[in-house]
Parts: C-alpha cells; sequence; structure tokens
C-alpha cells in the first residue's frame, strides 16, 4: 500500500486486523494444534482486539509469520514533525505492546511516551510519532516517512 492516503491505509489495516482475528479464533478451537498452538492463537487473537481498539491508527499489519504492524499517535497527514520508534529486532505483532509494570519497554509504550514528551516540549508544533515492529526495514514513498527517514 506504499503511496496510499493513511486514512485508506488505517481502514484497509482495521479490515485485516478483522480477518486475521476471525482465523485466529477458529485456531484457538482447533484441535489439531498443540495446546501451545492454540494458545499462541489466543494470544495473536487478544493483540488483534487490541489494535482495533477504536482509537488505534494502524498504518501497516500483516499478520504472516511473526507479524508486524506500525501505529501511528497524532496526525501523521498534518504533523510538521515525525518520529518513528524502531525498538529492534527481536519485535513482532505479540511484543508490540506491553500492559502493566513494563508498558513503556515496547514500542506503543516507547511511542506514546515520546508523543507525550513531544506535545509537551512544543505544544503547538503538529507531531506524529509511529510505533513500528518488525524485524524489516521501513520503507514507504509517502512524504511522511520521507521526513521521517529510510533504511539504507
Amino acid at each position: 500500500m506504499n503511496g496510499a492516503p493513511v486514512t485508506l491505509r488505517y481502514r484497509a489495516n482495521r479490515h485485516a486486523l478483522m480477518q486475521a482475528g476471525a482465523v485466529e479464533q477458529q485456531r484457538t478451537q482447533d484441535t489439531a494444534l498443540s495446546r501451545d498452538g492454540r494458545h499462541q492463537a489466543l494470544l495473536r487473537l487478544e493483540r488483534f482486539r487490541s489494535l482495533l481498539a477504536k482509537d488505534r491508527q494502524i498504518l501497516a499489519f500483516d499478520p504472516s509469520g511473526r507479524g508486524h504492524a506500525a501505529e501511528v499517535l497524532g496526525d501523521l497527514d498534518r504533523a510538521e514533525r515525525v518520529s518513528v520508534v524502531v525498538p529492534g529486532v527481536d519485535t513482532n505483532l505479540l511484543t508490540l505492546e506491553r500492559t502493566g509494570p513494563k508498558v513503556n519497554t515496547a514500542p506503543v509504550g516507547m511511542a506514546r511516551s515520546l508523543y507525550g514528551a513531544e506535545r509537551a516540549a512544543r505544544p503547538g508544533t503538529r507531531t506524529a510519532v509511529i510505533a513500528w515492529a518488525d524485524e524489516m526495514c521501513i520503507r514507504d514513498s509517502s512524504a511522511a516517512w520521507r521526513r521521517a527517514g529510510r533504511c539504507g
């Protein structure tokens, strides 16, 4: 979806999340899977449900393999300043976010913390922060990504 408007990407990724959730819901009951396999399906289903919360803006989503996702905080289309949180190579859909005392050790928590700090430091500046979870390099042709920088 490179180059597609972000609002279209958000809608398309919500649709993809719903489809992936339906697949994982079936897998949680699949007796052909091991107990651990059904548990992994449940964890993925819970993550997909969390990403479907009304206030979430999912810029990228792919459930295949370990999966990847990118979430936007702020208005990416209008942002003057864009930051991208890319925490490391061992990040995937299941490690995208955490709850409890370790909330800021996952990409979404890091991005929320950075977004809050940027808004506090420069309240009048239109800011967006992207939480990225995948081992891949970020590549996109949109102006916002170009402003944020590219992998070489």
